[in-house]
């Protein structure tokens, strides 16, 4: 699905280019993945913030077989984390804001 939103995305922008109206996510609000980060490690557990997909991969490995908790509370907490999707005209915003955080 998200490899179809890009390709349409591409698309609309290459037919309108200073018309289009687009999607897209600002990178998450770092003091929040702060203190996810720190909430991880005081169980043990390594955070990686760099990409949407190495942050998925943590919250995948951050599993504590004697709490399952954890796992839920870790993920809320990077979910509170992310940035509101945001629509902006491909006219009044530069092409490196156009992509979504980890791309």
């Amino acid at each position: 699905m998200i490899y179809a939103n890009h390709w349409v995305a591409r698309k609309i922008q290459e037919s309108f280019p200073q018309q289009a109206l687009l999607r897209h996510h600002p990178p998450p609000r770092q003091e929040f993945f702060n203190q996810l980060q720190d909430s991880a490690r005081a169980r043990g557990f390594t955070i990686d913030t760099r990409s949407n997909k190495a942050l998925a991969d943590s919250l995948d490995r951050a599993i504590d077989p004697r709490d399952p908790l954890v796992n839920r509370l870790l993920r809320v907490m990077a979910t509170m984390a992310m940035s509101n999707a945001l629509y902006f005209s491909t006219g009044a915003c530069p092409v490196d804001q156009y992509y979504h955080y980890g791309n």
